[in-house]
């Protein structure tokens, strides 16, 4: 079975295009006139087409003898550095579920939960393989290991998945990935899904199923159960002169941390104190109660934008060890300077 890209990409939809361009433009204009200096680049996730464009070669050359993959292995090799601290192992749930099919065998080999998203690792093998796969048993619709794979209807995407018995599309900028895996017949394939920036936060442990074989409304699903803590999170409520900001959910893992909020200006609200107090917020820095940064922003989602009224942003962070963690929004200071606005600063923990 070959990759189909179009479909990929239809099942893990991006940001649209008006958001994104509506967004960097309000980004480089007001500070450029503001501050007299270049807007900041931040760092960004590989765009969907990026990362299928690496799927669809498999990746597989530099390890073709096989190897063992978890998850923060796939994040390494996603995004250069899988940026987590030692305290994140504790997090990683080991074979959660399998299932058999007359070709092949599906395993959940790794998951991790860390507040907003879902890391999966899981396998499929061929049932009868006495050897690892190579990147031409990987690529080759006629290979052994692909007519397997074909037979069973197996497929390397989710274009849907299932939490506690609610089926969901797949979620804005969800990602995959696959690597030829150590064991005979065994490829590896990494899923991330994006769960709090969809308002998908789960209370304790959950049920996941994953759509990985039949197709047509038929599917068998790859099902198990991820253990996570309960949150009692409350949403935090801010108002300003101009603007109302509600933190809908927080948490701080040793994985990520994520934050997400929904801004809305007051009705007596200028379209230029609108842009500047999302300009503001799209900037929003992690720091501590004396408002130094802690950590680098990794994504910046912002969802259902009303132009000039309200706007969705969900917050990617790298994990910081601080025990007091808060975002805020960053400003032009009257020296000219970029600063925190720690008036406005909410606490994440």
């Amino acid at each position: 079975m070959t990759l189909n890209q179009q479909r990929m990409r239809e099942a893990y939809p991006q940001t649209p295009d008006v958001v994104r361009i509506r967004m960097e433009q309000t980004l480089a204009g007001i500070r450029r006139e503001a501050a007299k200096q270049p807007p900041r680049r931040y760092a960004r996730r590989l765009s969907f087409a990026v990362t299928m464009a690496l799927v669809t070669v498999l990746a597989v050359g530099a390890v073709a003898a096989g190897a063992h993959f978890g998850v923060f292995d796939f994040m390494k090799k996603m995004f250069g550095a899988s940026g987590v601290l030692p305290e994140a192992e504790e997090l990683v749930q080991q074979n959660l579920g399998s299932l058999k099919l007359e070709h092949t065998t599906l395993n959940v080999d790794e998951a991790v939960y860390d507040g907003g998203t879902l890391h999966v690792v899981y396998s499929i093998t061929q049932n009868d393989a006495d050897a690892p796969l190579t990147e031409q048993d990987a690529e080759d619709s006629q290979s052994a290991f692909q007519l397997a794979v074909a037979a069973d209807a197996v497929h390397m995407e989710c274009d849907s998945f299932w939490v506690n018995g609610t089926e969901y599309c797949m979620t804005n900028c969800s990602t995959v990935d696959t690597m030829i895996g150590e064991n005979d017949g065994e490829l590896l394939c990494y899923l991330d899904i994006q769960l709090a920036s969809a308002g998908i936060v789960p209370d304790g442990d959950f049920t996941v199923k994953l759509p990985v074989a039949g197709g047509n409304g038929d599917y068998q699903t790859l099902d198990f159960t991820v253990q996570a803590s309960g949150s009692d999170w409350q949403p935090v409520v801010l108002y300003s002169d101009n603007a109302t900001v509600t933190l809908t959910s927080a948490f701080v893992s040793p994985v990520r941390i994520y934050a997400t909020l929904r801004l809305e200006m007051n009705a007596d609200a200028s379209a230029q104190e609108a842009d500047e107090t999302f300009e503001d917020w799209a900037e929003a820095e992690l720091v501590d109660a004396q408002g130094n940064r802690l950590a680098g922003m990794t994504e910046l989602m912002p969802e259902n934008l009303v132009d000039g009224e309200s706007v969705d942003y969900s917050y990617t962070f790298l994990p910081t060890e601080a025990e007091e963690v808060y975002l805020a929004p960053t400003f032009i200071n009257e020296q000219g300077e970029w600063a925190v606005d720690m008036t406005r600063a909410l606490p994440l923990q």
